[in-house]
Order: C-alpha cells, then structure tokens, then sequence
C-alpha cells in the first residue's frame, strides 16, 4: 500500500490508497496475461511498479523510518512517489521527457514543500528542466543506493 500525501497546503488531495502487488509477473500469471512490451500503455504501469518495489526496498534496508506516500488532487494532478518531505518523484516510462510530462511536478512544486523534484524516465543522460531533475532509471537506481 501507498498512502496518499494529504499535507498539501494549496489544494485538495485524496484520501485513497494506492495498492501495488509485491511482484509484477504474479498478477500477469494469475490473469493468464502475457508481459506488456515496450511501447504498449501498460509497459507505464509496470515501469511505475518497478520504480515502486526499488523505492520500498531501499526504505526496507537504509531508511526504515522513511515514508512512501504519492500525491493526487481531486482536480486531477499526480505525482507518483514522495518519499518523505525531501523528494517527488515522476515515473515516465517514455525515452523522452516532455513538458506535459511534468504537470504533476509543477503543480506539487507551487506547495513548497519538496526539496527535490524528479522525473524517473528512460532517457539516456540526466537533465535538468525548469529545476526538475530528469533521471534514467538506472542513473536513479545507482544514485538511490550510493
């Protein structure tokens, strides 16, 4: 389970749990579903899972005192992961971050709350966008566990 992050101070979040199977390839066997290829709009949902399961690891072993919660508005914003009040994370499963891609980022970033705002995505190189961080998964792995 995720919980939602309610500490918002100009908007309106929900209330409502995310729930996230502990392995991905579970769920598709149970359903008698093949595995989502690049490209398909499910392959997202499984990169966020991916994304998810490492985040709750590196709670599990270097921060267990660490909270993972994500922030939704009733209007409609989301930002998958926020861990603490220290970083808001993006999942993207695109090789290529666009502006769209980071609504979410913006509007979470106008309650001045996070230290860091980050986009965990399939780019090749790190970059930085209108003081968003844009991650390749990998880069963002290694930078997680160092």
């Amino acid at each position: 389970m995720v919980e939602p992050y309610t500490a918002g101070k100009k908007r309106k979040s929900v209330s409502v749990s995310k729930f996230y199977l502990f392995d991905i390839a579970v769920a598709r066997t149970l359903q008698n579903i093949s595995v989502p290829y690049e490209g398909n709009e499910e392959f997202g949902q499984y990169f966020e899972q991916l994304i998810c399961l490492e985040l709750k690891a590196w709670i599990s072993y270097k921060s267990p005192r660490s909270r993972l919660t994500f922030w939704r508005t009733t209007s409609g914003n989301e930002v998958d992961f926020c861990l603490d009040d220290d970083l808001a994370i993006e999942v993207k499963s695109t090789d290529t971050v666009t502006d769209k891609h980071l609504k979410g980022l913006k509007a979470l970033r106008e309650e001045e709350i996070f230290k860091r705002y980050i986009v965990v995505c399939r780019e090749e190189f790190p970059r930085k966008v209108d003081g968003i961080e844009i991650l390749p998964w990998k880069y963002f792995f290694e930078s997680l566990w160092a």
